[in-house]
């Protein structure tokens, strides 16, 4: 693996797997906000599944994420290469965002703690540590 980092740039490169290239461009928005769609990946659960036989463990998390600094807009370059043959390439229809963020997991959950206790994301008395 190859990973080359500017103070305005980063690129991936792992041989017949992926090629990458992203280049910031200006600020998008506040600090305070980070694009809809990594706010949504956190919010929904995180699962492990662990498989001791005969025995199967199950659990989940919840997340927090908190953004650093700006949300940039970026230019984009990629090729990512699946092992079943299928590639996938960045177009014109393509977009990216770079952001820092930290975050958050909550303790691990079983099934009734995460759906049926109320205390899931939406309720907001997820267990988190920090």
């Amino acid at each position: 693996m190859q990973i080359i980092e500017t103070s305005k740039s980063k690129e991936w490169h792992i041989k017949n797997i992926i090629d990458a290239s992203f280049i910031q461009k200006k600020a998008l928005v506040p600090a305070a906000q980070l694009p809809p769609f990594i706010v949504q990946s956190f919010a929904n659960p995180f699962v492990t599944i662990s498989y001791p036989m005969p025995i199967t463990t199950t659990k989940f998390y919840q997340a927090k994420v908190y953004p650093v600094g700006n949300v940039m807009s970026c230019s984009q370059t990629f090729e990512w290469h699946y092992k079943n043959g299928s590639d996938i390439k960045s177009n014109s229809e393509t977009w990216s965002v770079f952001s820092s963020y930290w975050f958050s997991m909550s303790k691990p959950m079983s099934y009734d703690q995460y759906f049926k206790s109320g205390s899931s994301f939406k309720s907001g008395s997820a267990p988190f540590k920090t």
